[in-house]
């Protein structure tokens, strides 16, 4: 008959008659029901039944208020609370719910196992029984978990940012939709167990269906601006998009349809005896129910996820807006997606067949998973990444420590900032590759013939990138060897300047004039690093032949005495400023060093400092530095004789006296020479310096 009535749409008045007969049916089928229940119970006698009852109820009670009053003390000392954050409002809401729960489940346990000593008969009286704590169970768990989602009573650990008494009309909303759907569902399963007929109970349940179906739209209409509100409480940044305002404005009247229709496919399935279907369309029916509750407290735990200590980073403030924009964007096309697959996937059978073989439904399952592999992947390369940059200093400190002068303070990063780099690029391509190999496995692609084509493919592009493997394989070891650090200044070669990034295949040195040098691994024969542990920088003075070396000895003691009492360069010293002695003699001078260590990448800076400290010491004490000088000796010329003519400068006479002229043509010559020698110093003495100096 049921058939028929589907068979009947176009024609009203036989709809109306077949719904006419089976509601007549069912009057006669509850009285029968009715009539065993009295015959079943009267035999056993209802004071019987009632002492059963109130026996099995007052025991469980007793129990459950015994071995849950604590659990039940600290509930309440949790509800008023006032906690701070989100974070300890939701621990506080689950330690509330799971005490709560303890306690219902004492209930459950001990009256069934009540009911099971009591109850040995195999007549309607413990089916009834069973049938009405099972339903009392139901509506406590179901009012323990609405309390915990939006606790009307405790607005201190309230996890949803709504008003007491919003609080208030859904946490009733969702008790009266929990009794309705108890009395339904449950009361027709346990008619149904009673042996009422098939069709009859499957016309109720439609029914049933329909009654929640308009109480939960009714609800939806009624508290639409609620719920708006409850949507557009954080991030929100005014820059929506055209979808989202039409979606924003229209969404009543599409839930209104969405329900409908998942109401008549879940009706048409269990009409037509299709348990299985009607099963199916459950799932759609409830993810829509319970959407705007999973969605906001998704949006709860990920606002909390980002304040976690452990994820903060440099730049995951700037990406934790994005992050979390795109893993709720995420979990609401999953959630669509399941609802619109269940529904295609019951279209998709029988006379409703929309996809043939099952494509469709293939590629709804294909992209579902696709979509969850993405956002796994996602969120794990967040955590990474900022896993990553809390072990780094920031992008500004890195662009000043690049910018020092001459290496002054440029403090060399640690092991873990040199390694990091590099391997954050590793990661990041590694979980790429997984990425694109899991998508594939997704969408049914074997990838089991990919993956030894690429070892093929990959030996050949080894064979044929020597070169590369080399530079990789190179920057390995270097790195395993802690020969450099980003922050330190090395000479590689015939190049030297500060390790300023780290790749997998080459570095780059940043020259203390600005260059910037891009080195291959492989290309690295030896490294000599400035930057660790200590230096030690010897100085070199001219002073002159008839100098008193103990006092300028003494001299240099005690400048190095005021250096190392000095409060910004003293904690830098490892040993002091002092003196070596005449290291060598030259044609003009004595050659006087000294010597100090200091700290790496400070003893430019002290150099400077010790040679201007030095200069003025000797200088207060009369000591000059040595000039460089040619001495010219010229004859003396003979007073007697007259001079003869003057013969070209090549061969003259040293026995006849030299003119004005002369005289002046040999200095001009001295001088010269005296000059080229200078400047092939200088320039000499520039290169030492351009070389040395960082």
């Amino acid at each position: 008959m049921l058939n028929e009535l589907f068979n009947s749409t176009n024609q009203i008045a036989d709809v109306l008659w077949i719904i006419q007969q089976i509601l007549g049916r069912a009057a006669g089928e509850l009285q029968l029901i009715a009539q065993q229940i009295d015959h079943d119970i009267t035999a056993a006698g209802w004071d019987r039944f009632a002492g059963i009852t109130v026996l099995v109820v007052g025991v469980a009670m007793l129990a459950e208020y015994l071995a849950g009053r604590r659990f039940r003390a600290l509930a309440n000392a949790i509800g008023r609370e006032q906690a701070s954050g989100l974070g300890s409002r939701i621990g506080y809401q689950l330690l509330r719910t799971l005490f709560r729960l303890l306690c219902v489940g004492i209930f459950m346990i001990t009256a069934q196992g009540m009911l099971l000593l009591t109850s040995n008969t195999n007549d309607v009286r413990p089916k009834l029984l069973f049938s009405l704590l099972l339903a009392t169970v139901t509506f406590r768990a179901v009012g323990v978990l609405s309390q915990a989602v939006f606790a009307p009573t405790a607005k201190g650990i309230r996890p949803l940012p709504i008003a007491c008494e919003q609080a208030i009309g859904f946490h009733r909303g969702v008790m009266t939709f929990t009794l309705l759907y108890i009395v339904g569902f449950q009361g027709t399963d346990f008619l149904a167990w009673l042996g009422m007929d098939g069709e009859l109970v499957r016309l109720l349940k439609v029914l049933t269906g329909l009654a929640l179906n308009l109480f939960a739209l009714g609800f939806v209409w009624l508290q639409r601006g609620t719920i708006e509100q409850l949507f557009q409480s954080r991030d929100r940044n005014g820059g929506e998009h055209g979808l989202a305002i039409i979606l924003s404005q229209s969404w009543p009247l599409l839930v209104t349809l969405w329900l409908l229709a998942i109401w008549l496919l879940w009706s048409h399935s269990l009409i037509i005896g299709n348990l299985q279907h009607a099963a199916k369309m459950s799932w759609p029916w409830w993810l829509t129910l319970l959407f705007p509750i999973i969605d906001r407290l998704f949006a709860a735990a990920l606002y909390k996820l980002c304040q976690l200590p452990w994820l903060q980073s440099h730049t995951f403030a700037q990406r934790s807006r994005r992050f979390r924009r795109i893993m709720q964007g995420g979990l609401r096309l999953i959630m669509l997606t399941v609802a619109v697959l269940t529904v295609a996937d019951v279209l998709g059978y029988d006379a409703m067949t929309m996809s043939g073989d099952g494509r469709i439904s293939r590629l709804l399952k294909s992209l579902l998973d696709s979509m969850v592999i993405v956002l796994l992947a996602y969120m794990v390369w967040e955590v990474l990444l900022s896993q990553i940059e809390r072990q780094l200093p920031p992008p500004e400190q890195e662009v000043q420590s690049t910018l020092a002068d001459e290496g002054e303070g440029a403090a060399a990063g640690s092991r873990r900032e040199t390694l990091l780099p590099p391997l954050r690029t590793l990661l990041f391509f590694l979980l790429l590759i997984i990425l694109t190999l899991s998508l594939l496995h997704a969408l049914g692609v074997e990838i089991g013939p990919l993956l030894a084509g690429a070892g093929v493919i990959g030996i050949a592009i080894g064979l044929g990138a020597q070169k590369l493997v080399q530079d990789v394989i190179s920057g390995i070891f270097f790195l395993l060897d802690d020969a450099f650090r980003r922050g330190e200044y090395i000479e590689a070669g015939d190049l030297r300047g500060t390790v300023e990034r780290l790749s997998i295949r080459s570095m780059q040195l940043r020259h203390h004039l600005g260059a910037l040098q891009t080195i291959p691994y492989s290309s690295i024969r030896t490294v000599r690093n400035m930057s660790r542990d200590w230096a030690t920088m010897k100085l070199e003075i001219r002073l002159p032949y008839d100098v008193d070396l103990e006092t300028v000895r003494k001299v240099i003691k005690s400048v190095g005495e005021e250096m190392l009492a000095d409060p910004e360069l003293g904690p830098h010293f490892i040993l002091p400023l002092k003196s070596q002695g005449v290291m060598r003699i030259e044609e003009s001078a004595l050659i006087v060093r000294m010597k100090f260590t200091t700290r790496p990448g400070e003893q430019w800076v002290i150099r400077r400092e010790a040679y201007r400290r030095v200069k003025e010491a000797l200088e207060a004490r009369g000591i000059l530095f040595a000039h460089r000088a040619i001495h010219v000796i010229l004859p003396v010329p003979a007073p007697a004789k007259p001079p003869p003519p003057m013969a070209p400068l090549a061969g003259y006479d040293d026995t006849h006296e030299l003119t004005e002229e002369d005289s002046q043509r040999l200095a001009a010559m001295a001088g010269a020479s005296a000059g080229a020698i200078l400047a092939a110093e200088l320039e000499r003495q520039n290169r030492i310096d351009d070389e040395d100096s960082p």
